[in-house]
């Protein structure tokens, strides 16, 4: 099983299958701070960041990393 860094301002998937963004890194007391796409806000420690990653992404070594422009990109019309 391969590590992934947390990459500040990078989107990630959850094992349940949520989106979130990592939004800060404390080196001083291994958190990562991350934020989910509903808003909420909450820290996970160093040792768990892996764990709470879906299987297929720890495999393959590659987060997945949108903008949030690109999940909840606005709908556009013909003739708008």
């Amino acid at each position: 099983m391969n590590a992934i860094r947390p990459v500040v301002g990078q989107w990630y998937r959850g094992g349940t299958n949520e989106l979130f963004e990592v939004v800060a890194i404390d080196d001083q007391d291994q958190t990562i701070e991350i934020q989910y796409f509903d808003g909420t806000v909450t820290e996970v420690d160093f040792d768990s960041w892996n764990e709470q990653l879906l299987d297929e992404l720890i495999d393959g070594a590659q987060p997945l990393v949108h903008s949030a422009r690109s999940i909840a990109a606005p709908l556009s019309f013909p003739g708008t």
